[in-house]
């Protein structure tokens, strides 16, 4: 497994940015306010937990349009099964860029959830969460935006290291 403690050179961000109204002094502030509001503790009891949501992101070149397809689904632990899911495509203007998926994929993944008609009580997203160079991945920036408890569920590991405890529980 690869790790990456500290991320990407800053220089290599910067060379990511967008030109023109963009500045990444802004949005590493926000990065760091926001990850000061991230609440790491149980807000909901686990035995009570029945409806969880999963959010998705994929993209679609379209000429120089690039389409943002994201796809949230609430499943019922009660009931064994989805219950709902809803779907948003639109323009995405801000690109990848790495350290700042949350602003890439932020609105996509809002406006999929805001269209479920019942909410969860826990979002699980397809990204990181504190496992993250600046502690706010796109699952923290969600949870903090839309006051809900959420977890990052990722592929890979983008920031920090995997050490193992006693009982078997890995910590990042």
């Amino acid at each position: 497994m690869r790790v990456s403690r500290g991320g990407p050179s800053e220089g290599y961000v910067r060379s990511r940015v967008p030109r023109g109204g963009f500045h990444l002094e802004i949005a590493r502030s926000i990065q760091r306010a926001l990850a000061s509001r991230v609440v790491e503790e149980d807000l909901v009891n686990i035995d009570n937990v029945d409806l969880v949501s999963g959010v998705d992101v994929a993209y679609i070149s379209h000429g120089d349009v690039e389409i943002g397809v994201s796809v949230a689904s609430t499943y019922s632990l009660g009931k064994s099964s989805i219950i709902e899911w809803s779907c948003w495509v639109g323009p995405v203007t801000f690109p990848y860029v790495p350290t700042l998926l949350s602003f890439r994929e932020l609105k996509p993944v809002v406006n999929a959830y805001l269209r479920l008609r019942t909410k969860p009580q826990v979002v699980l997203i397809d990204g990181h969460g504190r496992a993250h160079p600046y502690r706010l991945g796109i699952a923290s920036h969600f949870g903090v935006c839309m006051r809900i408890p959420t977890i990052g569920v990722a592929k890979s590991l983008l920031y920090g290291k995997v050490d193992r405890v006693e009982g078997g529980q890995y910590l990042i």
